[in-house]
This record gives structure tokens, C-alpha cells and sequence, in this order.
């Protein structure tokens, strides 16, 4: 087994963190193990409260072993920016696109954190957080000696599964976590609070997709249409026993498969 090469994805929740463990092999990708930290109390809304059962989890970790962590996508703002009038260097354009969104949001540009990619139509598509929160994550990882190589709102990570599903005619991926329904098809992702939109249909007609073309990793949101996906069905070797809710893990599987650059 070569350790190096595992790919962990540990998602935070409010009732606890679920990680998996995965390996690429000759013919797609294998289980190496999967872990469920419970909080033993509910976590403050809003707080990085790290479940005590993760404080000495890197002992159980191999040396080289990626971690990506999710980060609520609820806590991220998204935005298509206009490309800058004139060549700039890299820090030049992280500070134009860091006031870009700034100034709408009544923020310094310095308090926020962003992430980035190019469209096709030269325009930028921007992910924000406040800096302070990413940090505070940071540092709650940190206390327990993890140091991940990417935070990724966990919506976003949902990306990863689309290849698995597109075969099959289906765009969109939907996902229960917590208060907040999470969603992504290949060009976006999002998050949606389900005390504004609270059952599937209406979800769909919130993101302009067709039933149709929706999966779901949960099976009993697979009504009305909606087709059930099997998070775990994306990997060629599994480790049994698995465990029995594996639909609270489709967000830690996709980081586990993601790109450290979606």
C-alpha cells in the first residue's frame, strides 16, 4: 500500500465530522477507511467546534496523506466579476477582484479571503469568505495537527460526483446537510437555507433545473422523479462494513475525489 497516495475529505457539521480515506488504483478508486467524530454536544451555530474524538486523529494518518476540508458553503459569497481593464500581476488581481466584492459587502477588501477561475468568457468567477472564518478553521485544524491542502465550500465539492452521473443523462447533483439544502451541477454549485426553500420541487424551481435531471445521494429524497445516486458507487474497491447513514458522507467522498482546483 502506498500511503503517500491517499486523498482524505473530512466534512464539518454541526452534529459532528465524517472523513473518508481513498486511493487511486489501476482501475479507479479504492476505500482505505472512513471515520465518524460525533459531537457528544450540539455545536454552537456559526463556531469551528472540532468534535474531541478527531484531537489526536492525525496519529491514525500516514505521512504524505492529502486532506481537504469542507467549508460551509452557507458561509461563502459568489460572484461573476468583469476582467480588469489592463494586464496585471498576480497579486494586483487578487486585490481587484478582493475589492470587487468588497464594496457591494461594505468590507475591507483585506478581510476577505477569495478563490478564483477564468470563463470562457473572460470573466472571473468568484468565491469569497470573511478571512477571519477561514482562519478560525485553519486554526481549530491546526490545534489538532491537521494541515489540509484546500478548503472547499461544500457545495462546490458535490462537482466531483458530476462525471459519475452524467453517463446516465443527469446534470445535478442535490444534497441534504444540516439546515441547508447544497447543490452543483458542472458549470456551478450552491447553497440553500431550507427554511427559505423546504422540500425537493421547490429546490429544483429555486435552481431552474428539471426534476429530471436531479440526483440525490439521499434515498428518501428520491421522490417526484428525482433519481437516487449512491455516493459510494464511485469507487471500484469498498472496505466493508461501511456505514449505515453513507449518505451523510457524499460530501467527504467528493472532497476525497475532488481536485485540489475545481
Amino acid at each position: 500500500m502506498v500511503f503517500k497516495s491517499w486523498r482524505i475529505g473530512l466534512d464539518i457539521q454541526c452534529d459532528g465530522a465524517r472523513a473518508v480515506a481513498l486511493s487511486q488504483g489501476r482501475h479507479g478508486w479504492y476505500l482505505q477507511r472512513w471515520w465518524d467524530f460525533p459531537h457528544l454536544k450540539t455545536a454552537p451555530t456559526g463556531q469551528i467546534v472540532l468534535p474531541e474524538a478527531m484531537a489526536d486523529w492525525h496519529r491514525q494518518l500516514p505521512l504524505g496523506a492529502q486532506l481537504r476540508v469542507s467549508f460551509p458553503g452557507s458561509r461563502t459569497l459568489q460572484k461573476t466579476v468583469t476582467a480588469e481593464p489592463g494586464a496585471l500581476t498576480e497579486a494586483q488581481r487578487a486585490m481587484y477582484l478582493a475589492s470587487s466584492l468588497s464594496r457591494p459587502l461594505h468590507m475591507n477588501a483585506a478581510e476577505l479571503s477569495l478563490d478564483y477561475c477564468t470563463q470562457s468568457s473572460g470573466e472571473y468567477a468568484v468565491t469569497a469568505a470573511r478571512r477571519e472564518e477561514v482562519e478560525a478553521m485553519r486554526m481549530a485544524l491546526h490545534q489538532i495537527r491537521l494541515i489540509p491542502i484546500a478548503l472547499a465550500p461544500d457545495a462546490s465539492a458535490l462537482q466531483s460526483l458530476i462525471p459519475f452521473i452524467t453517463a446516465e443523462g443527469y446534470s445535478t447533483v442535490i444534497h441534504q446537510s444540516g439546515e441547508y439544502w447544497l447543490w452543483a451541477s458542472a458549470a456551478c454549485w450552491g447553497s440553500v437555507d431550507k427554511a427559505q426553500v423546504a422540500t425537493v420541487p421547490a429546490l429544483c424551481q429555486h435552481i431552474a433545473v428539471q426534476m429530471s435531471q436531479v440526483v440525490t445521494c439521499h434515498q428518501a429524497l428520491a421522490v417526484n422523479g428525482v433519481a437516487y445516486f449512491d455516493p459510494w458507487s464511485a469507487l471500484v474497491r469498498l472496505q466493508p462494513p461501511l456505514p449505515e447513514k453513507g449518505e451523510h458522507y457524499a460530501v467527504a467522498l467528493a472532497l476525497a475525489l475532488a481536485r485540489v482546483h475545481q
